[in-house]
């Protein structure tokens, strides 16, 4: 339907040519965009596969009380979070695709830290106010104790920062944003939450978009405002769907076919 052979038009305009060409009315990107943007919201099923892949490995960094997470938990993690070391080359088909996933994981989920002795300072997302989540040192700061956890950075008894250790490690900036994150009075386990959600629940469909961040189409003759009312008219969808291609300028005219192929008059 969106993809049309040339060898279908070569009847119509006398094509003579060895090579297969295609003419492509609008990219795939674009009509896998949500409607609201000009698409048909149909789904990249690669794309698809990866956010439920990334699914599985929320489950497992969240700490699910599932039985199978507890066997990966234990086999190839030794119960301790890994965002994107190599797998094993022993490991299995799915252990491989999550570990693959574990980087993209990482850019939307952050701790929420409570008692901070769960998170490490230098490799688990803590600090939501950061593009990347995780802090950098200070120059010349050794990083010899890479586990080193949250919790040695608050106070056990006031349950507040420790300012003096804080500015002692971190950036101005970064140890800036450190002390005005809030530290519960009475501390709990350090929850994991995915930032994109409201809820800080993950959801396959709000990681789809948000991995594929779609380009706005151009050039169509419906503004991006109007494309909900379009697709809510009390018309039969195949009318609507050819308002769709008209407003698109995407019939297989010569004219249309002919600036992609170069067929000449």
């Amino acid at each position: 339907m969106f993809s049309i052979g040339l060898n279908v038009y070569e009847v119509l305009v006398g094509i003579q040519d060895d090579k297969r060409h295609n003419w492509t009315p609008m990219a795939w990107s674009s009509i896998c965009c949500p409607k609201s943007k000009g698409g048909l919201s149909l789904k990249l099923m690669w794309s698809v596969n990866r956010a439920r892949i990334l699914k599985l490995g929320w489950l497992i960094h969240s700490g699910s009380d599932k039985p199978w997470i507890h066997a990966l938990w234990a086999k190839y993690m030794h119960y301790q979070i890994q965002w994107d070391n190599a797998p094993a080359v022993s490991s299995s088909w799915l252990w491989k695709g999550i570990v693959k996933m574990g980087a993209f994981l990482k850019q939307g989920c952050c701790f929420i830290v409570s008692s901070g002795s769960n998170v490490r300072v230098w490799k688990d997302p803590w600090i939501p106010q950061l593009a990347h989540f995780t802090p950098f040192p200070l120059s010349g700061i050794s990083l010899g104790t890479e586990d080193m956890r949250v919790a040695e950075l608050i106070h056990p008894q006031t349950r507040g920062w420790d300012e003096g250790v804080v500015r002692q490690l971190f950036i101005p900036e970064e140890a800036d944003l450190i002390l005005n994150v809030h530290i519960p009075t009475s501390p709990s386990v350090d929850r994991l939450v995915c930032l994109p959600d409201s809820k800080g629940q993950f959801t396959t469909k709000s990681t789809y978009y948000l991995h594929e961040r779609h380009n706005d189409p151009q050039n169509s003759a419906i503004p991006m405002g109007l494309w909900k009312k379009l697709w809510r008219l009390d018309l039969q969808d195949r009318l609507k769907l050819f308002i769709w291609k008209v407003a698109w300028n995407r019939f297989p005219y010569k004219s249309n076919i002919n600036r992609f192929l170069n067929l000449g008059n």
